[in-house]
């Protein structure tokens, strides 16, 4: 599942992923226009901070493998 990230004002943005997954996995991959890989996570919970250019795209690509469970991201 691929999704297009803008954001309206440049600037160091809190990446927050959380998962409560019982079988298989959950990869989550945030890239920037070129596909270049910025943050990549597996684990249960994950932080970081992206700073981003205004206007720009950038992309949430998640990958589901036999995965059951549940997952959320949040930005600040």
């Amino acid at each position: 599942m691929k999704r297009v990230l803008r954001f309206h004002k440049a600037g160091n943005y809190e990446f927050a992923y959380r998962s409560e997954i019982s079988e298989g996995t959950v990869t989550l991959q945030i890239l920037d226009e070129k596909r270049r890989e910025l943050i990549s996570c597996m684990g249960m919970n994950y932080a970081a901070k992206l700073e981003v250019e205004e206007k720009k795209r950038y992309y949430m690509v998640f990958r589901f493998i036999n995965a059951t469970g549940k997952c959320s991201v949040m930005w600040n």
